[in-house]
């Protein structure tokens, strides 16, 4: 009896094995770095997070008696991705779509993907942070997104989020939130970089990331090539200029 329960052991292992080994099975996608136009700088709000690129600062603003300044982030990584899911002190605060003052603010995420290959991506987790006496971490209730890719990618899309714990934040609620988008046309458009902007729900107009999480499946062994990191710096560059134009 012993024996049959531990072939059986060897069987359910070799068969979860097998399972994670398989072409086309979801898996987490690396973030390989990360560009954000309309980023507020560390510190705002008591909020601190650490980003390894370029940071150039922009318009000041006040929200809700917190003065902030706007900045735009570019080719680094940092809080976002390192792995570590946070609180005050490891989450990056975000204000959207307006400060107090008036001040319009639309952030936008450029997360380009693990750059060895291509992606179909089915599902994105956003963690707001481990703050139980905090209302805003979970807050988001929906933002568009948009693919870059080898074949051109996709046009921004609206995605309703899913909570998800365990932890909840002050009024109870989870405080990390998902969108699926294995469903959508964005699930078969092989993808180099995702970009997520236009998020809604926000409380007080803030919300907060401590990390973003990506998974999906590999499609080729075809590398970001340098044209394409170019329109990636470009269109980030372009978007800010926008911002600053307002």
């Amino acid at each position: 009896m012993t024996q049959s329960l531990s072939s059986l052991r060897r069987f359910f292992a070799g068969l979860a094995l097998l399972a994670v080994s398989m072409p086309g099975w979801s898996q987490p996608i690396g973030i390989a770095y990360y560009d954000i136009n309309d980023a507020v700088l560390s510190g705002h709000g008591n909020w601190f997070h650490n980003y390894s690129g370029n940071i150039t600062p922009g318009n000041q603003f006040t929200n809700l008696g917190n003065a902030g300044t706007l900045a735009t982030y570019q080719g680094g990584s940092g809080t976002l991705n390192d792995g570590v899911i946070g609180g005050g002190i490891n989450s990056q605060l975000f204000v959207s779509p307006a400060a107090s003052d008036g001040t319009p603010i639309h952030p936008t995420l450029f997360l380009t993907l693990d750059t060895s290959q291509s992606w179909l991506v089915d599902r994105i987790e956003i963690y707001g942070g481990d703050m139980a006496d905090n209302r805003i971490p979970g807050a988001i209730t929906s933002f568009e997104v948009g693919i870059i890719g080898p074949n051109g990618g996709a046009a921004n899309t609206p995605f309703t989020t899913t909570a998800f714990g365990p932890a909840l934040n002050k009024d109870g609620i989870f405080v990390n939130d998902s969108v699926d988008l294995s469903a959508s046309i964005l699930a078969t458009t092989p993808a180099w970089a995702l970009v997520l902007s236009n998020f809604q729900g926000t409380v007080g107009d803030w919300f907060s990331i401590t990390e973003i999480k990506v998974y999906g499946e590999a499609v080729s062994n075809v590398p970001l090539p340098a044209s394409a990191w170019l329109m990636l710096s470009a269109l980030t560059g372009l978007l800010a200029m926008g911002k600053r134009k307002i």
